[in-house]
């Protein structure tokens, strides 16, 4: 069970196509407004969600660029018809974002059926992924707004990773923790690359939070599945990103340390 602290929630719908050969998920962003209660699963306070909806991915915009009266100004995302295409011999998957904006401040969860497209919303969304064609695609942070189809057409590598390691705090479903350091030296990576300071204190407060003090010694084949995203968590933390991207981040975990 995942609890979500949900203002706008994102329905990803699933097409398939005629033939079996080729499969489509378009993911048509319908927002609805939530309550800002926590809640479990679902959209807060509408009953209306996909079918078949196991854990969430989540979107958050962690800055605080709010005009006078709270009312949130700033697109940090916007796209449209980006679209990314995959294929393998008679197997073709097509992903469709057909309008998508993400403002400021907003926490947005995107809920669907396994093998619809939110991990791979969340790569694009990460620059991670090169999309097949975008109309649209436009980041904006505290370092200015960037073109993200101009920066993939012109193989932009290098500044997709400045922009990753200054701004985004990515949570990968599988932990994604390097294997050859241990728990805090993979927490303390993306801080000590951007070169921040005090970050041991920063380690130990998160660690007391997540409760994973006693596995910062460990390396990652000696943790859990829990405990990997748990470390994960702390890691994408750690630097305080403008926005952070989590997927299915307690997936692993019980119901306690989830609410935790």
């Amino acid at each position: 069970k995942v609890c979500f602290e949900m203002r706008r929630v994102v329905l990803p719908r699933v097409q398939k196509g005629i033939s079996d050969a080729h499969r489509t998920a378009a993911i048509r962003f319908r927002t609805k407004h939530a309550s800002t209660e926590p809640h479990r699963g679902g959209s807060a306070g509408s009953g209306d969600y996909a079918p078949g909806q196991g854990q969430g991915t989540v979107a958050r915009r962690c800055g605080s660029h709010l005009a006078a009266g709270g009312i949130i100004t700033m697109n940090l995302y916007e796209l449209r018809n980006v679209e990314l295409e995959r294929t393998a011999r008679d197997y073709m998957y097509r992903l469709r974002i057909e309008s998508l904006r993400i403002r400021a401040g907003e926490k947005i969860a995107l809920i669907g059926p396994s093998g619809c497209g939110k991990s791979t919303a969340l790569d694009l969304l990460a620059l991670i992924l090169r999309p097949s064609r975008a109309e649209t695609f436009r980041l904006e942070t505290s370092g200015g707004t960037e073109d993200v189809t101009e920066l993939w057409r012109r193989d932009r590598q290098e500044r997709m990773a400045r922009i990753r390691l200054q701004h985004i705090g990515y949570v990968l479903q599988s932990g994604g923790l390097l294997p050859f350091l241990n728990g805090a030296d993979n927490i303390a990576a993306p801080g000590r690359a951007k070169g921040l300071g005090n970050v041991e204190a920063r380690i130990g407060e998160l660690a007391d939070r997540l409760g994973i003090a006693h596995l910062l010694g460990k390396l990652p084949d000696r943790l859990s599945i829990g405990e990997r995203q748990r470390v994960a968590i702390a890691r994408a933390l750690l630097p305080e990103p403008e926005l952070v991207l989590a997927d299915e981040p307690t997936a692993a975990l019980d119901p306690v340390t989830a609410g935790n």
